[in-house]
């Protein structure tokens, strides 16, 4: 008990120190359009759309709170996310307590959910609590559901109505939580299955069990319809919703990146730049750890249940598995499922194969993985840091050219021509960008809503209307007029 304590203390330290550069650090890009410093905190302003794409109330009120609190900080939002999400992490390792799991096993998820590198962008971002919040009432609701569907004694309503209860609550977070719905109509399958229910009434009472879970997200989906949101269609472009090779390669580039411990930012570059050898010793690491998991997994007691925490990875993607590209963001409802299979997996090895060799490799194998994930995470977060700074200095060099945008006219900005070997993700990013999903902020920092803003590519230009613009762009790192 001691130890586990101990190791739990050590790795929240360690979790604290690795996201600790992004504690202050500053919004850009998309992050301006999650500033609600302004806005009255109401029902009215609550349950109001404030983006083209998204109804996230429950995210709009916490982080409104936030910011009027300490309007002139970020770092309330970011204890936040960092406080919730050990939070979740620690009642993963609960879970896996009740559920008869070893101390061992149940500490070693705790500490691959905090430290995973693939959590770093939903962590370490100012708009990003919605997905922390809606995967953590996800997941919550469904363990609830399935606690009130194996219960017979009159505490099963008060798990069914909580249960109910936390998936509005995590839908009304960010849509990414229609995760639940699938999940719950599978599970209720797989418990007629394992007890061989072939009564109708059973089955009957089942479906009406999970027919509310439907209705919510057929709810939410007309609301959206009714608020005139962009939904995704069927197309090529990126966010659009593909049905063919993409649903494969989502699941496996997601599984890949939680079982990395590399950054993902360098990795992408070693991958970019031909740095082969880099690359092939991270997939040999991470196909060791995946092994030596499924070794143990197979070894376990508790193998039926891993086969369907299995089964539930592509449902705990839903629906972002269908789309043509998914963000590193999206892997972060995955991670639960495989912080719980690797401690599954390597803390029956250790149980099973008890001698000094064994369990030091294993050990050795643990440690470095979680050192590796904190050296990643404390990457990434630096760089999220220093992109805020460079998002302020940007809006400084704009700052002049204010009283020259024309009266109810547009502000063009011309990005500079970039490359895929220099920028990925929302970490490694330059000129324009900075700014380019959250142009509201010109607005706000030139205290004029009459005029547009877009960031375009030179290319782009002559398939616009310009006129009645400012156009800038970088002269030697400066922002200038546009000259043709």
């Amino acid at each position: 008990m001691l130890l586990q304590s101990g190791f739990l203390l050590v790795i929240s330290i360690a979790t604290i120190i690795a996201y600790s550069p992004s504690i202050n650090s500053n919004y850009f890009n998309d992050d301006y359009a999650y500033k609600f410093h302004d806005t009255e905190i109401n029902l009215k302003s609550v349950f109001s759309v404030h983006h083209d794409y998204a109804f996230r109330p429950l995210e709009m009120f916490l982080l409104a709170v936030l910011q009027h609190a300490s309007p002139e900080n970020t770092w309330p939002i970011h204890v936040m996310h960092l406080f919730v999400h050990l939070l979740f992490s620690t009642l993963i390792m609960i879970w896996m307590r009740r559920q008869g799991f070893s101390r061992f096993s149940s500490t070693l998820a705790f500490g691959i959910m905090a430290l995973s590198q693939a959590n770093s962008h939903a962590v370490s971002s100012l708009d990003t609590i919605s997905h922390i919040i809606s995967t953590l009432f996800g997941y919550t609701a469904i363990i609830l559901f399935v606690g009130s569907i194996k219960d017979r004694t009159r505490f099963r309503y008060p798990l069914y109505f909580t249960s109910f209860f936390l998936t509005l609550l995590a839908i009304l977070s960010k849509e990414t939580a229609m995760f639940i719905i699938p999940s719950v109509f599978m599970l209720a399958i797989l418990y007629l299955i394992k007890y061989r229910c072939t009564k109708p009434r059973e089955i009957i009472r089942l479906l009406l069990l999970c027919t509310p879970f439907l209705l919510i997200a057929v709810a939410f989906m007309i609301l959206r319809m009714q608020l005139n949101l962009k939904a995704a269609a069927i197309g090529s472009d990126r966010y659009n919703i593909g049905l063919g090779f993409n649903i494969v390669k989502n699941l496996i580039m997601s599984l890949f990146q939680a079982l990395q411990p590399h950054s993902s930012v360098n990795l992408y570059f070693d991958i970019i730049n031909s740095h082969w050898i880099n690359v092939a010793a991270v997939t040999l690491f991470s196909g060791i750890l995946a092994a030596l998991s499924i070794w143990g997994i197979f070894l376990s007691k508790h193998r039926m249940l891993s086969v369907l925490l299995v089964l539930m990875l592509p449902v705990s993607m839903f629906p972002t598995i269908l789309l043509n590209h998914i963000s590193e963001c999206y892997v972060y409802s995955t991670i639960p499922l495989i912080s719980i299979l690797i401690g599954i997996g390597l803390g029956e090895l250790s149980e099973r194969y008890n001698n000094l060799l064994c369990k030091t490799a294993i050990l050795c194998l643990i440690s470095g993985f979680l050192i590796w994930n904190s050296i990643s995470v404390f990457s990434k977060s630096t760089l999220l840091y220093q992109n805020g700074l460079e998002a302020e200095k940007l809006l400084d060099k704009i700052k002049p050219y204010y009283s020259e945008i024309p009266v109810n006219g547009k502000l063009i900005l011309i990005n500079p021509n970039t490359s895929n070997k220099t920028e990925y993700s929302i970490y490694k990013i330059a000129g324009f960008r900075f700014v380019i999903d959250g142009t509201i902020e010109l607005n706000r920092r030139a205290n004029r809503y009459d005029f547009s803003s877009m960031v375009i590519k030179e290319t782009d230009l002559s398939t616009i209307d310009t006129s009645n613009s400012l156009i800038l762009q970088f002269c030697q790192n400066q922002v200038c007029r546009f000259s043709r």
